[in-house]
């Protein structure tokens, strides 16, 4: 029997490997990978990409947990 479904979640500053080591780390385990960075809204994306720095009120942060949640196919708390 498999234990309970763990998420381990990859922290860290910007180009630091974070999506190297969450690739990485969910292929050894047989994970699956999600990128973070693909919750966001295109005009956010955009910003970091030029190198600007987002805010809460570029990309709020229930907004991006409700986009990892429906890719999940988890319903909210």
């Amino acid at each position: 029997m498999r234990g309970a479904p763990v998420t381990v979640v990859v922290m860290g500053a910007c180009a630091c490997g974070k999506s190297s080591v969450g690739e990485r780390l969910a292929r050894e385990l047989g994970a699956t990978f999600i990128e973070g960075d693909a919750f966001h809204p295109a005009a956010s994306v955009a910003r970091m990409a030029a190198g600007i720095a987002i805010t809460d009120a570029d990309a709020p942060p229930e907004t991006l947990v409700q986009a990892a949640l429906a890719q999940l196919q988890v319903a909210p708390p």
